[in-house]
């Protein structure tokens, strides 16, 4: 074979090689989701509870956006009482970011967590916790 023709197929396959590795990470890049706070909530409800496997549909609806929750989702949602967190977060960058999940969610998560475990469910009814019971007038 000549020379010339085998450098050339030598740069053509390190090339090929280049550009594959650049799409594999702009695929990790572009397909990835960015880790939030939300998996700090079930590492800690995980922390609590070793023997169960937890995922995002504890609180969320499958294939449905973040901010759909369902009843347990809500329940949470209500208790910390920190309107638009979500949002608040997704607008923050870096360690500002990290310091906000740190600092003003995961302790308003385990506020709510201390007091989901100590209610019954008739105390959730009562407290209009369940979407779609809400207390009556003047209780």
């Amino acid at each position: 074979m000549d020379p010339f023709r085998f450098e050339e197929l030598e740069i053509v396959i390190r090339v090929k090689t280049l550009l594959s590795l650049l799409l594999v990470a702009a695929c990790c890049f572009v397909f990835s989701s960015e880790a939030q706070a939300h998996n700090a909530f079930k590492k800690f409800i995980s922390s609590k509870y070793p023997k169960l496997k937890i995922n995002c549909n504890a609180c969320h609806v499958e294939k449905q956006p973040k901010t759909t929750r369902n009843a347990f989702g809500k329940i949470y949602t209500k208790l910390m009482g920190v309107e638009n967190m979500s949002a608040t977060l997704k607008s923050k960058k870096g360690a500002e970011k990290k310091e906000y999940e740190k600092d003003v969610m995961l302790p308003a998560f385990e506020k709510a967590y201390e007091k989901v475990k100590k209610m019954t469910y008739e105390e959730m009814l009562e407290a209009g916790l369940i979407e779609g019971v809400e207390p009556a007038e003047g209780e």
